[in-house]
């Protein structure tokens, strides 16, 4: 939407299916959910706001965070992914305290982005877990530095028509920095990704953007969780 256009409100029915998962969860399972996946919770935005149907609203960005943070209050039993490129903000806008359900975490698509891992790790709500999303990555990252406080690394290539290649050392070296410092990690896609011998050195078309680890090499299907 870009910095003069809108922000569009959740329809009510998403906010209630919200409150549904929570009620099955009942038995012990627990649902992940990924919260705001096509915004992010921890801009600073003042502009308008709107509904689904590009109705003007009078709700801020502010008032949704309030009605986000009581939301994930009231669900206890949902762990929810909290994804930013603004970490700096997170400790102004999200209210300190314990958060045992909320997992935080924040995007490092370059080297030259990695100090967000700092701001992440300065948040001081008290969180289960803090991880990175390098997706899309879109170069060599070395994440040393900061993974004796984070707990999962989620690693991916860039899809879409105009996506940039990722190459699968790239992710390699991600997948031996985890291993060496006993934290998670998860290959999520290759995205436009040239594998010797297999793949042409152009988008391929398939709609999962190399998305099945059955497809890869072997020593990139790793898919791991936090504990």
């Amino acid at each position: 939407m870009g910095p003069n256009g809108t922000r569009v409100l959740a329809a009510e029915a998403r906010w209630r299916e919200v409150e549904r998962w929570h009620r099955e969860t009942a038995t012990g399972e627990r649902y992940l959910v990924f919260c705001a996946s096509m915004a992010d919770v921890f801009e600073e935005w003042s502009g308008q706001m709107t509904d689904v149907y590009r109705n003007p609203l009078s709700d801020t960005l502010d008032d949704a965070r309030r009605r986000l943070w009581k939301l994930i209050q009231a669900t206890p039993r949902l762990t929810w992914q909290l994804l930013t490129k603004r970490p700096e903000n997170i400790g102004r806008m999200m209210p300190h305290g314990d958060w045992p359900n909320v997992w935080l975490g924040t995007s490092i698509e370059t080297q030259e982005c990695a100090g967000r891992a700092d701001d992440l790790l300065r948040a001081p709500q008290r969180v289960p877990v803090r991880f990175v999303s390098a997706e899309p990555l879109l170069g060599p990252l070395d994440l040393r530095a900061w993974l004796n406080g984070i707990a999962w690394v989620i690693v991916g290539g860039e899809s879409g028509s105009q996506a940039r290649s990722m190459n699968c050392d790239w992710a390699r070296q991600l997948i031996e920095q985890c291993r060496a410092a006993k934290v998670a990690c998860f290959v999520k896609q290759l995205g436009k990704t040239p594998i010797a011998g297999r793949y042409p050195l152009t988008l391929i078309t398939d709609p999962r953007h190399h998305g099945d680890p059955d497809d890869w090499p072997a020593d990139l299907r790793v898919r791991e969780f936090p504990a």
